[in-house]
């Protein structure tokens, strides 16, 4: 699967660690990902930066505090 290329716009400050996790994994405004699906049934989303060569695989929490325009 080739995934969906996608800007990140917004990022939710309620939860600080969470916040200091994506910091620390580069994840932030303005930022380029591609996502695509995890394994079935894993409830994950593989997420690609364009800023590294990690990929990061995030849960629905995480996932859920990070707002995207499809590119």
């Amino acid at each position: 699967e080739s995934g969906t290329k996608a800007r990140i716009e917004r990022i939710s400050d309620e939860d600080s660690e969470l916040l200091q996790f994506f910091t620390e994994k580069g994840i932030d405004v303005g930022v380029i990902v591609k996502v695509t699906k995890g394994q079935p049934y894993s409830g994950l989303t593989v997420v690609s930066l364009s800023t590294s060569q990690e990929s990061l695989n995030l849960g629905k929490v995480a996932t859920d505090a990070i707002w995207v325009t499809q590119l």
